[in-house]
């Protein structure tokens, strides 16, 4: 497979490799790293830390695996088209044997050489015209919607891979994956949409769906370096909001707990957190060089982005611990004033990681008020 890859060209350029970077980013980081450390207030830091790296080493491998992957397939469906052109070239040909033997049948009637030798003919004919319908019915059997210039998306490669009830189960629970996201991105930038601009999230849910999908499905080659402009943002508010979080918590004493009998309580978020890079990358698979080079530092430049989500997510996490407690005696604020502000208690109250901070801040850090809308945009932007 390397082989005829190689002779492709060469390699992805510096700009190629740095967009899918940052949209393999994009891709990874959305709400989950918010999520994530409110899952923590049973385990704490260090069990965390297992399964999270249990979880990169596992969405790394993916993310290599899936490039092989997508190499093979779309080697398969350059055959494909290959044997296609070739087989439709046999039609005319086919056609061609298959009329002289009726002229040459008709001749031999009107010369009277023989009812047995017209028979012969007429014989031979008969079998032309079925090797014609055989080829035509080969062009039909090979002649899928996978033969399609470019990478191969995931219907061509359940197609390939799967037999047919497999293939519809693939294609099928695809849908499902990627409507659920839709429903929950629909949910949380509405829900941040309106903390900023103080208005119902209902109302706000259908335009953002039907703007944005028609303008992703419209104008998806034009909006890629805004994307990738947007994204490098993204990172920028990121870093902004893990650096001020980690200030703040270098000015508390909490000292979290670990409990590694619930070790296996935040390994659901945390492949959410980590996870859904595999979707993007037969769009990114599309642009680049089908050279084994190409290949490789396509591999390195989606499991940079996947490690620097994890990166990022180990450092908001650990932060988190270091300002918010995981457990206090007493209601929560949220049931009564003045009540503890703890992960547990956001737990209970479906709260993302951001709440609890803000919460703390508005007690004891008055001046750095703004991370709340900083979180905000970046949902926003996130989404978006």
């Amino acid at each position: 497979m390397a082989g005829a890859g190689d002779e492709a060209g060469g390699g992805m350029s510096a700009m190629q490799m740095l967009y899918c970077f940052f949209v393999s980013i994009a891709t990874i980081l959305g709400t989950g790293i918010l999520a994530l450390p409110v899952k923590l207030y049973e385990t704490g830091f260090k069990p965390f830390m297992l399964t999270f790296t249990l979880t990169l080493v596992v969405q790394t491998a993916t993310v290599f695996l899936m490039a092989e992957v997508l190499q093979r397939a779309s080697l398969i469906l350059q055959q494909r088209r290959s044997h296609d052109r070739d087989t439709k070239k046999l039609l005319p040909a086919a056609q061609g044997h298959q009329v002289a033997p009726a002229a040459s049948a008709s001749d031999d009637d009107e010369d009277n050489e023989g009812s047995a030798s017209a028979a012969a003919r007429r014989h031979k004919g008969t079998q032309n015209e079925d090797q014609a319908d055989d080829i035509r019915v080969e062009v039909r059997d090979r002649s899928h919607p996978d033969d399609q210039p470019g990478a191969p998306s995931l219907h061509a490669l359940a197609t390939i891979y799967l037999d047919g009830l497999g293939a519809r189960i693939f294609t099928g629970s695809a849908i499902v994956h990627f409507l659920s996201i839709l429903v929950s991105y629909a949910l949380a930038w509405s829900k941040a949409f309106c903390s900023m601009v103080n208005c119902q999230p209902t109302a706000v849910i259908a335009p953002f769906v039907i703007f944005f999908s028609t303008g992703i499905i419209i104008f998806n080659r034009q909006l890629q370096p805004l994307i990738t402009a947007l994204t490098f943002f993204k990172c920028v508010m990121l870093i902004v909001m893990v650096a001020v979080v980690g200030y703040v918590g270098s000015q508390t004493s909490t000292a979290p707990t670990a409990d590694w009998a619930a070790t296996g309580t935040p390994f659901l978020i945390g492949t959410l957190a980590l996870g859904g890079v595999v979707n993007v990358m037969p769009v990114l698979y599309d642009g680049i060089p089908k050279s084994r080079l190409a290949l490789n530092q396509f591999q390195w430049s989606v499991a940079a982005g996947v490690v620097a989500c994890w990166v990022m997510n180990v450092l908001w996490a650990f932060f988190i611990l270091q300002i918010v407690p995981q457990a206090g005696t007493g209601p929560c604020h949220q049931q009564s004033p003045g009540g503890n502000i703890t992960l547990t208690c956001a737990n209970d109250n479906d709260e993302i990681s951001t709440q609890p901070i803000v919460d703390i801040m508005q007690r004891s850090y008055h001046h750095l008020l703004w991370l709340a809308q900083l979180v905000a945009s970046f949902i926003l932007l996130s989404i978006t």
